[in-house]
């Protein structure tokens, strides 16, 4: 039978990163099945290998937004039917820095009225 556990993020690192760069999550009673995690709009579910009872590595998704940012665990609940999880418990949320990446262009002057 499977143990109900509230999952708890004690920390993250790095508190800044770029985008597309790992994020370690650390707490305790972090490992479920299901687990995804949350950041703002975008959910990911990370690989077996990279979850832990303490710690998740994950990589950032795409399209998350420079600045300031949240993670949260989620523990979904299965019940058969529908095959569809279910919200379960969810962690509190912890915040990180997204730094922005500036890329390489070309500058066009404005033009004159």
């Amino acid at each position: 039978m499977r143990q109900l556990r509230h999952p708890h993020i004690d920390s993250i690192e790095p508190d800044v990163v770029a985008a597309g760069g790992s994020l370690r999550v650390h707490g305790y009673n972090l490992k479920a099945d299901p687990i995804r995690l949350s950041f703002v709009d975008a959910f990911v579910t990370p690989a077996e290998d990279d979850v832990t009872s303490e710690q998740i590595e994950v990589t950032l998704p795409t399209g998350l937004l420079a600045g300031v940012n949240s993670v949260q665990v989620i523990h979904d609940l299965e019940f058969g039917t529908p095959d569809d999880p279910y919200p379960g418990f969810e962690s509190n949320a912890a915040i990180f820095l997204l730094r922005p990446t500036i890329m390489p262009g070309t500058v066009t002057p404005p033009s004159a009225p």
